[in-house]
This record gives structure tokens, sequence and C-alpha cells, in this order.
């Protein structure tokens, strides 16, 4: 099943128009031939790790919930460090933001911030899921 969402979501990205990360002005100082293959390396990679971190973010979500219902915030605080790793080379800024708002929180220490926190984050990945077409088994 995981393979088959890969391979799906690899097509679909490395065939869109989009460029996710990719900046398209040309103020690199790249000459053009080569700026155009730099361009699709960084697209087909940035699509490659898009496709597995979707694979991934249902056990980060389980992983968090986790950590979130039992209170371990040191857990939490370091499954939200590996999941924004993940996020580093995908174009993924609503996943990123919600997980850099969450670190925040948990480095406040206040608790009615790392409620909230978690639940914007745990809504993003479910939304982030569910427009990938994944559906839990």
């Amino acid at each position: 099943m995981f393979g088959n969402l890969l391979k799906k979501f690899s097509a679909l990205l490395i065939g869109s128009n989009s460029t996710p990360g990719i900046n398209t002005e040309d103020d690199s100082g790249i000459p053009p031939g080569e700026d155009l293959q730099l361009r699709e390396i960084n697209r087909k990679f940035s699509s490659e790790m898009f496709a597995q971190l979707l694979l991934e973010l249902p056990g980060h979500r389980q992983s968090m919930q986790a950590a979130y219902t039992s209170g371990n915030d040191r857990q939490l605080r370091e499954c939200v460090h590996k999941l924004l790793g993940g996020t580093a080379y995908c174009d993924a800024p609503e996943l990123e933001a919600s997980l850099r708002e969450l670190r925040m929180a948990l480095r406040t220490g206040n608790r009615d911030s790392v409620d909230i926190y978690f639940g914007r984050a745990i809504n993003t990945m479910d939304i982030t899921l569910r427009a990938s077409g994944y559906r839990a088994s």
C-alpha cells in the first residue's frame, strides 16, 4: 500500500509544473543550462522527500499522540524535532509552521499553549494525510 502511495505522489509531484521549495527567479548567478539541471534535481529531490514524509507521517503522528497522551513533554519534543527535520527538505510550509509553534509552546512549558498547538499540529498532519489520499487501514 505504501509503495503504491509513494509512486503515486512521486509521479504526481514530478509531473507537476510547480517546483516545491525552488525559487523560479534567476538570481543565482548559475549559467542558464546548469541552473535548469540543478532546479530539476532539486525538484525531484524535494518531491521524493515529500513522498517519503507522507509515508512516515502516520507513524510520527502516532508517536506524538502517545507522548502527548502520557504527558511526556520530553518525548513529544523529540518527536517534533525529528519531524521538523523531515520537513526541512520538503515543501510543506503549513506542517512545518504548526510544528514550530508546538516546539515553541513546549519550550515555554505553558500547558494551555502546548494543548492548543498540539491540536493544531495534529490537525495539520491529518489535513496533509487526507489531501494525499491516505486512508488508515
